[in-house]
């Protein structure tokens, strides 16, 4: 029914990718959702640490997809992921036919794509002479058009799989890969995400959780996850981390290195493989989660002197965005605002976080897998008494 490397899930009797049809289902027939991760992550063997090096795996990957796909297709958008994977490839003189570049449209909140994505292609101009760059930009009339479909976060969640957040800018919508064609056999690549492990009564795991993990199924296109396509590199990445951990961590916080502390977000993507030394990306944190659901979700952005709705937003680039887009376009706002309290009805909003469908969907666990003997267990079997952080 689905690719090999599909991520997606199961409530009762159905199957899906979309994590919207899940949550709709589940919340109609009372049926649990569960997050089911590809076959062969768990049969290889995620506690064996491959004794190859970080970069010498992604070169490897990225030769195979060079050599099995007559188009290479890269979405990049500035952060530390999308870099490394780039990298994989053009420091390795291993040809992209073509690098896709996503910005929002609204300038002040494209600050990640200017100040870090855009000079990093001037940079490698030279070995990027034979790659298309194609920047997309929307319009202000692209929101008007997208917006006025009362039905947009039924095609969000059914064409991107989208699950992280109903954010008010276009960029989850233009990752949409069936809008860009491809020659001959394509492959669409993006870096998401670096993995979660964590240590519980004396053992390491590493987990998977839906909000985390991207796949867009039932495309032209095939779909590539470069850091969980290959099972190598996913257990490489999770190793690296445990080492380094247990090494330069306080015992009582090795858990919150992949929690989303502020202070742990330069060493989290440094020990998964992210910068090698490239230094810091801006920071993307503006919420904390506690594992499944985001907590301190509001900001307090100004609808104008007569409204006082309460506007929520899950980053610094989503605030800045709809701070700019009120005074620019208010009936763009006002349609996507007004869709978001509807939609935050669905289940009495138990499946959003902070009940805000623009925060994203609570995260729902795939499985947990012990890095020192591969044994493989639920949150329920790990946690009959609910999740717990504690080391």
């Amino acid at each position: 029914m689905f690719k090999s490397n599909a991520f997606y899930f199961t409530c009762g009797e159905l199957s899906t990718c979309n994590k919207l049809t899940a949550v709709q289902h589940s919340v109609n027939t009372g049926a649990p959702i569960h997050f089911n991760i590809p076959t062969f992550l768990k049969d290889y063997g995620l506690h064996k640490e491959p004794k190859q090096s970080w970069s010498t795996l992604c070169k490897s990957h990225a030769l195979y997809l060079r050599q099995k796909y007559d188009t290479v297709r890269i979405f990049y958008s500035g952060g530390c992921d999308s870099r490394t994977v780039l990298e994989s490839f053009i420091l390795n003189d291993i040809h992209v036919d073509e690098v896709i570049v996503l910005k929002s449209g609204i300038e002040d909140a494209d600050y990640e794509i200017n100040q870090h994505a855009i000079p990093f292609l001037k940079h490698y101009k030279n070995k990027l002479q034979k790659t298309n760059v194609k920047i997309v930009k929307p319009t202000y009339g692209d929101y008007h058009d997208f917006y006025s479909n009362p039905y947009w976060f039924e095609d969000l969640a059914d064409k991107t799989n989208n699950k992280t957040a109903f954010h008010f800018r276009l960029n989850h919508w233009l990752e949409n890969t069936d809008l860009y064609k491809g020659n001959g056999k394509t492959v669409d690549i993006q870096g998401i995400d670096k993995p979660r492990i964590m240590y519980y009564k004396g053992q390491w795991f590493v987990y998977f959780l839906d909000v985390e993990i991207k796949y867009e199924d039932n495309k032209e296109s095939d779909w590539c996850n470069f850091f969980y396509d290959d099972p190598q590199m996913c257990s490489k990445q999770a190793h690296m981390l445990k080492h380094a951990i247990e090494k330069y961590i306080p015992y009582a916080d090795w858990n919150k290195v992949c929690l989303g502390e502020e202070k742990y977000e330069h060493f989290y993507n440094l020990n998964a493989g992210r910068l090698d030394g490239h230094g810091a990306f801006p920071s993307k944190m503006f919420t904390k989660f506690d594992g499944t659901a985001l907590q301190a979700t509001m900001s307090n952005v100004k609808i104008n002197e007569s409204r006082s709705e309460k506007v929520f937003c899950r980053n610094n680039k989503e605030k800045i965005a709809i701070s700019n887009i009120i005074n620019d376009d208010i009936t763009s706002f006002n349609k996507w605002h007004r869709t978001m309290h509807e939609l935050s009805l669905l289940g009495d909003g138990k499946w959003f976080n902070g009940g805000r469908p623009e925060l994203g969907t609570v995260g729902v666990f795939g499985p947990f897998i012990n890095l020192k003997n591969g044994l493989v267990s639920t949150v329920d079997e790990l946690f009959p008494e609910g999740f717990d952080i504690s080391p």
